[in-house]
């Protein structure tokens, strides 16, 4: 994102604080799980619980059969095995063209390194602050609410990322996927609306 505005500090918060706003992510975690309840038809029974990161790799590549090259080979490393293409906590909603997912990041918590291998777009409904990588340089992504960003991802894919909640209160953002081949063949730049900047750290 371009820079827009002068990031504000962010004040410091006890100790008291800090377990307040873990107790708000477990219960962001757990509204979440109520919220998904019994999955759409989209999702086969034996993957109804499969809600996670961890646990939703296999079937999204089932569901997805233009993506069966880019199962793993005899090749592929340890390292390799531990990219997930799932790119959010949970899964909201699901059906032949979107995959809706919810990322739900405690203060201080990465998520697991994943990839993008589907169209999405990104939706920030409250203000964060984010760390990652852009062109391999460290940035602190400011973020305010209603920041949509759009990304083709190419025939390849993205490279793995993590992202870091950089705030002392919990994270919130979705990510919708456009199910299918991507709209171009190489990865597009992110196109958005402007809410946020990006500030370099290192």
């Amino acid at each position: 994102m371009h820079s827009l505005h002068t990031p504000r500090k962010l004040n410091g918060m006890n100790h008291l604080s800090l377990l307040l706003a873990e107790a708000d992510v477990n219960d962001l975690r757990r509204d979440a799980r109520d919220r998904v309840g019994r999955p759409t038809e989209a999702i086969p029974p034996d993957c109804r619980d499969r809600t996670t990161r961890a646990g939703y790799s296999s079937y999204e590549r089932r569901l997805t059969p233009h993506l069966a090259d880019k199962r793993p080979t005899k090749e592929t490393t340890v390292t390799d095995l531990e990219i997930t293409t799932a790119v959010g906590s949970n899964v909201l909603f699901e059906n032949k063209r979107i995959r809706v997912w919810e990322m739900v990041l405690a203060p201080g918590e990465t998520c697991e390194p994943h990839r993008h291998v589907q169209d999405h777009l990104v939706l920030y409904a409250e203000p964060a602050r984010i760390r990652t990588e852009v062109s391999g340089r460290p940035v602190i992504q400011h973020v305010e609410d209603g920041l949509v960003s759009y990304r083709s991802v190419g025939r390849e894919g993205l490279a793995p990322h993590s992202i870091t909640n950089a705030a002392h209160a919990p994270s919130r953002h979705f990510i919708i996927e456009l199910l299918g081949p991507s709209a171009s063949d190489a990865p597009s730049e992110h196109q958005h609306n402007g809410r946020g900047q990006t500030e370099v750290v290192g």
